[in-house]
């Protein structure tokens, strides 16, 4: 029966996915630009770019994805239903984060493909990555979870996208950014790039990522318990 509704739910996600073509488009927007910048581009200006392309993957196809999705089963009244009628926090959660996570990673692994980047590492990259990706997933799930309407989630994941694109650039002339940038969910990313194959996985920016994820999952336990409450 839990295998039954788990797979009902999955394809309830995919179904959202396809019937809505500019939703579908803005998830795979960020290979289309960086793929225009790298018909363009040189090896430096790529390298520089790069780091810009991925934030773009872990604002739209990681987190848009999520806020959007959750947002229209609010307003629809869809969440709720599914809770009262018995879908498991463990089984909804996942259901949710599998195709963002998916899409992210191919995303992900493409782009510096496209930008011809050396020295990647690409087991470091994959596990930062993933990680930063999850905690994206999960911040705009919260966001999701909280808001009252589109417009809240909206205006909040905006501000995600903000600090994840702003931060990193302030970092390299503001000392004061840089530690922020440290314990924020894209310290890990942006460290990484800047020092690719020297970047390790015991580095403090891939724990303060972990905490994140901790700290995100505890809110999101008693957010979704919240929404039971949401008439």
């Amino acid at each position: 029966m839990g295998n039954n509704r788990f797979m009902s739910l999955l394809w309830l996600r995919w179904q959202f996915i396809w019937s809505n073509k500019l939703f579908l488009l803005s998830i795979i927007s960020p290979v289309i630009y960086m793929g225009i910048f790298a018909a363009f581009g040189n090896s430096e200006i790529n390298k520089f770019l790069v780091g810009m392309g991925l934030n773009l993957v872990y604002s739209f196809t990681a987190g848009s994805f999520v806020s959007t999705m959750i947002s229209e089963e609010k307003e629809k009244k869809n969440l709720k239903s599914l809770i009262l009628s018995g879908v498991k926090q463990g089984e909804y959660i996942t259901t949710v984060i599998i195709f963002p996570i998916i899409f992210s990673l191919v995303a992900s692994i493409l782009i510096p493909i496209m930008m011809q980047i050396e020295d990647m590492e690409w087991g470091k990259f994959l596990v930062v990555v993933s990680l930063t990706s999850l905690v994206f997933i999960l911040l705009n799930l919260l966001f999701a979870f909280l808001a009252k309407n589109q417009t809240q989630t909206t205006v909040c994941s905006l501000t995600l996208v903000l600090v994840a694109s702003i931060l990193p650039v302030s970092s390299e002339f503001v000392k004061s950014a840089n530690t922020v940038m440290e314990y924020s969910f894209i310290g890990a990313n942006a460290k990484y790039f800047k020092e690719l194959s020297d970047y390790q996985l015991t580095d403090k920016t891939i724990f303060v990522l972990l905490s994140w994820i901790v700290m995100t999952s505890i809110a999101l336990y008693f957010a979704y318990k919240k929404n039971r409450k949401i008439d």
